[in-house]
């Protein structure tokens, strides 16, 4: 990208040249930038959504109560479960 191999003659050539090779080189530069500026962003989304999902899980899980004695009995013969 060397500004010195420029061959143009005009004075406007030139400036012209230099000012498409700056915006090339941003342009690049930006290109590299972007995909993680996108990764970045879905991956922090993710974990968002991740981490609410988590906690209104935990605080459902949390908030049931649970009883000591069972709902179900096994008869001791066919082992099928019968409600108390």
């Amino acid at each position: 990208y060397g500004l010195n191999r420029i061959k143009a003659r005009l004075k406007n050539t030139s400036e012209t040249w230099i000012a498409s090779i700056f915006l090339v080189l941003n342009l690049v530069k930006l290109a590299g930038e972007v995909p993680y500026f996108i990764y970045s962003t879905c991956r922090d989304i993710v974990a968002k959504v991740f981490d609410s999902l988590y906690t209104i899980l935990l605080k459902f899980w949390l908030s049931k109560t649970y009883s000591a004695t069972p709902k179900y009995k096994i008869d001791g013969h066919s082992r099928q479960p019968k409600p108390v």
